[in-house]
């Protein structure tokens, strides 16, 4: 089945910074993304238990900037999610298996020591108003962002038979929750998603989502061309 994404707003407005275990991946991850972990390592199967002691199990994941997580020695950035966990199963082995779905940004600002799984001091990232946005402008933008994000998803489909990039998309009514959904599922690279993450104005956050759409089809429709 599929879960209903709700998006759930900033923790609160006053900039305060709270604990937060996190898992560090080597790909960032955007808002609306559903994540499945499986959970393996002793460290990261303490991380799992102390999640369920949690009245609402939360952790939150960042990107990997330089290195691998695995044996430590890894660069993380400094931007991420919260992610709240849909679904959790311990196996009989000890391992288990987490699914999360992403939900507000966060920036790190003090990494604690690791005792024994990554933990942060974060606050959360609130979209600034924009207040001199041209509200017609702003419409024409979003529409342009979806009709970018169906020609992409029409290219895929003709490249990849199998591939529905518009499959099962959210009807959620908040635009900007709209904007994370599409961009999320539009295959881009690591240092894209950190770009948009690091975005506080919902209408530039829709311009640069749109520009990294339009590259990114436009680099397929290079390489479908090269094939042929």
């Amino acid at each position: 089945g599929r879960w209903r994404v709700i998006p759930e707003p900033a923790n609160d407005a006053t900039g305060s910074a709270y604990v937060l275990p996190i898992f560090p991946l080597e790909h960032a991850i955007l808002p609306s993304t559903i994540v499945p972990l499986h959970i393996f390592e002793p460290r990261y199967r303490k991380f799992a238990h102390d999640l369920q002691t949690m009245k609402d199990p939360s952790f939150g994941i960042v990107g990997i900037e330089r290195g691998r997580e695995v044996g430590g020695q890894d660069q993380r950035f400094d931007v991420g999610v919260v992610m709240r966990v849909l679904h959790a199963e311990k196996f009989s082995d000890g391992q288990w298996a987490l699914t999360s779905v992403a939900s507000r940004r966060i920036t790190v600002t003090e990494w604690l020591p690791e005792d024994p799984y990554p933990q942060a001091l974060v606050v959360d990232r609130h979209d600034r108003v924009d207040r001199d946005s041209d509200e017609a402008a702003v419409a024409l933008d979003r529409h342009s962002l979806a009709t970018e994000f169906a020609h992409l998803a029409a290219m895929e489909r003709r490249q990849y038979p199998q591939v529905d990039l518009l499959a099962g998309l959210d009807p959620a009514e908040d635009f900007d929750w709209r904007t994370w959904e599409l961009v999320s599922r539009s295959g881009l690279c690591s240092l894209d998603h950190v770009r948009l993450l690091r975005c506080d104005s919902p209408a530039e956050r829709t311009r640069l989502a749109n520009t990294l759409i339009t590259e990114r089809r436009s680099l397929l429709e290079a390489l479908a061309e090269g094939d042929r």
